[in-house]
């Protein structure tokens, strides 16, 4: 899947996962080109100032997101669909590749996507192609959906979670 991903086979992975530094919570692969690995659709397109790059992220379904950050110039727009092998954008040097959840089980570390509070996972088997996000989305789906009580102990999770790195 880094071939799909990064467009190349011969792409370096430059820092993988590790679950004992909650801060490296993806993938930095070495690419120019960063391609979409699931399908879905884009919920959120940022701009970070400091570092004059853009963060995209895709929902694959009602309880996942793939997030690729570190882009310099963006080929997609919000609230689009998007393919699999679809063109997000070129990368700076490098795309930082992120998978998150709704559920956790407590130790991810939190990222607010819109209103919504994701749970980071390890992407591994996403990139060594064991693992694809299903494409089943609710076209309805709404904050009244979230009623459910795995939704709303991630909701408490990342309200209680301290946000400053230490």
């Amino acid at each position: 899947m880094i071939s799909t991903l990064t467009g190349s086979s011969s792409s370096k992975i430059l820092r993988s996962w590790k679950a004992t530094e909650p801060y490296v919570t993806g993938y930095d692969i070495e690419c120019d080109y960063v391609k979409n690995v699931a399908y879905g659709q884009i919920v959120y397109i940022g701009y970070n100032k400091d570092e004059k790059t853009y963060d995209i992220n895709v929902k694959c379904n009602n309880d996942e997101i793939l997030r690729y950050c570190h882009l310099r110039k963006v080929n997609v727009h919000t609230a689009e669909w998007v393919e699999t092998e679809t063109l997000l954008g070129h990368a700076r040097d490098f795309v930082h590749f992120e998978y998150a959840t709704l559920w956790s089980t407590g130790k991810e570390f939190p990222v607010r996507v819109n209103q919504f509070c994701y749970f980071k996972q390890d992407p591994t088997p996403i990139l060594e192609g064991k693992y694809l996000p299903s494409r089943e989305v609710d076209l309805t789906y709404d904050m009244t959906t979230y009623n459910k009580q795995p939704y709303y102990n991630s909701l408490q999770s990342c309200k209680e979670f301290n946000w400053s790195r230490k």
